[in-house]
């Protein structure tokens, strides 16, 4: 039961978070980018994790977040969460997922399977002004779905900074 009170909720917010959007700030250059994971839909992250190298990044200017179903309780600054850090309503409870989503930034990567309502919810929520979803993404929320599995490496960063280039965002 309280499963399906915490899906609903997340709808809302989502459904929310979907009408509220600017798009006025859309086509901005790439200075900063925010990449959140589903460490069980991708096993192997390093290529993932050097993205920001690949296109001349500062560290500093480059956030990931890792969602892990498996984790009983995130430790404090810790870079992954899990379901217990939200509540029933959906509300989050994390610190660290609160200012991910808070945080502007000019992209986000969206790495995770579309069954996940969390991670949609999150994505929808977050203040990127362009949000690129791979594979099966849910076209509400991502303004670019590459047709492309994250998980193959060299795909993952030639299609990922070919489309960047195209849409002049680098």
């Amino acid at each position: 039961m309280i499963k399906r009170i915490k899906d609903y909720s997340l709808q809302k917010k989502k459904e929310k978070s979907l009408k509220k959007r600017d798009l006025s700030q859309r086509n901005s250059k790439l200075e900063t980018m925010a990449v959140l994971i589903d460490v069980n839909y991708i096993q192997d992250k390093s290529h993932i994790e050097s993205i920001g190298d690949a296109l001349k990044l500062d560290e500093n200017k480059v956030q990931f977040l890792y969602f892990d179903k498996t984790e009983k309780k995130a430790a404090p600054n810790s870079k992954k969460f899990s379901t217990n850090d939200f509540r029933w309503n959906g509300n989050v409870m994390n610190t660290n997922v609160r200012d991910f989503i808070e945080n502007p930034v000019d992209v986000l990567l969206g790495i995770f399977s579309n069954q996940n309502k969390l991670l949609n919810s999150l994505s929808a929520q977050s203040n990127a002004r362009f949000k690129i979803g791979y594979l099966d993404a849910d076209q509400e929320i991502f303004d670019l779905i590459l047709s492309i599995n994250p998980a193959d490496e060299k795909l993952f960063q030639s299609e990922t900074i070919k489309f960047l280039k195209i849409l002049n965002k680098i």
